[in-house]
This record gives C-alpha cells, structure tokens and sequence, in this order.
C-alpha cells in the first residue's frame, strides 16, 4: 500500500517540517504521473506531480507548503443484485413496481487489438437503475467477441454472478451523488500558504476518499483523511 507521512518541526535538527509521500502504483509505460515546474506570472510556483489531462497538482510543493495524498481505502461503493419482471426487460422497485432500464448507446476506441482497424470502436450499452449502472448481465460470448480472436484476451469465467442475466447486479458508487468541486479544492493548495489554510481549501471535498497530509514553511503538520461516506442503514 502507499504511505505518507509528515515530521514536525519541533523534531527535526533545523525547525523545518519533512513529508514523505510515495503512492505506490506499479510501474507502467506511460507513467500515470508526470512531474511538472509550474510558474505563473503572478507569483504561484509549484512543483509536484500529476496526472496528464487534469490541471492540477496532486502531490507537490511550493515555497510554503507541501502536500501528498494516499488512497483512503474507503468502501465508497455498495452492490446490489437487482430483480426483474416475468418480462426479463424490466426491474423491480422496493414498492413492488417495475421500472424500465435507462440505455446508454457507448463506444470504447480499441488501438491494441487483433482487428485491422487499430482505433476501431468497440460499441458498449450500459443499463442504467436507480441504484446504479448494472455490472452484469453481458454474456461472456458477448465479451470474448469485443477482444476479437486476440487470444492474449486469457480465458473469461463462465459462472460468476456477475453474467448471471437473470440477476444483473448494480453498483452504486459514492461518487455519483456526493458531487462537489475536488477541483477546486487542489487548485487552492498552490496558493495556500499554511496548514490551515489548506486544510480548509480542501474542505468540501468528496470523492474519491483520501490521506492527505501537509507540512508548511512554519513547521506545522497535519493529517486529514478527506472525502465523504455514504451513510448506511441497517446491519
């Protein structure tokens, strides 16, 4: 698993605080992070790293502060097999009442396959509930036909619930109505210039769930895991 941590600086030899932040993801070819020295002309000066296509620091510094982050294991996420009607085209409510699907018409663009075609487009439908995208129900011929022939696909499970159509399961994900603006909140550690004022830049953050821990320029350190919950009734 990754790890983080920060020392104070009323333990270190200088009065300076020290984090520590590896995120420990295997190694691939492209790399997920890339380092970036960001300078703007009015004054920000940031270096850390991030994700490509996303506009923010992940994990980084600037002259006054620091900040890493670490997945926060959360289960974040609730499974739910769904019943359907004498039909088999509809799924039932609580209240004893079927409600249809909501089809989604989707493509995948596929570059490393068998096929001729190297950025040929893989058609996808997602079946939506109101607890979620269903997970299952898709035949496993249908997904052994999308790697066409490649037989680097390995082999597929037969029997997992998982293509059981009978029951498809759904997935609710936490992030589907916990919405708020994570964006925001690692654009403003670049302009923080204490703990505190991370800390709070970072407040309404929601989703994915994480460790985030801060040293600053004046010694202080903090850890905060950040993120919302789903709260659960029942055992």
């Amino acid at each position: 698993g990754s790890n983080s941590f920060a020392v104070s600086g009323s333990r270190t030899a200088d009065g300076a605080a020290i984090l520590e932040n590896d995120t420990h993801l295997q190694l691939e070819s492209p790399s997920r992070w890339y380092l970036a020295h960001l300078i703007s002309d009015d004054g920000m000066d940031v270096a850390g790293f991030l994700i490509p296509g996303m506009p923010v620091i992940l994990a980084g510094r600037t002259h006054d502060l620091s900040w890493g982050i670490t997945n926060g294991m959360a289960d974040e996420c609730d499974y739910f097999v769904e019943k359907l009607d004498t039909t088999g085209t509809r799924y039932m409510l609580p209240n004893g009442t079927s409600q249809a699907f909501t089809v989604i018409h989707d493509s995948i663009r596929v570059r490393d396959s068998a096929s001729k075609d190297q950025s040929h487009q893989v058609p996808i439908t997602v079946r939506m509930t109101a607890h979620g995208p269903v997970l299952a129900g898709m035949h496993p011929q249908g997904i052994e036909s999308q790697f066409y022939g490649d037989s680097r696909a390995g082999g597929m499970p037969k029997n997992s619930i998982f293509f059981r159509d009978a029951k498809p399961v759904t997935m609710m994900w936490n992030g589907e109505y916990a919405l708020t603006d994570e964006l925001s909140g690692f654009l403003s550690l670049p302009r923080a210039k204490t703990v505190s004022e991370a800390r709070k830049g970072m407040a309404s953050f929601a989703t994915p769930c994480l460790n985030l821990c801060l040293a600053d320029k004046r010694g202080n350190i903090s850890y905060q895991f950040i993120g919302r919950l789903p709260r659960r009734s029942g055992s």
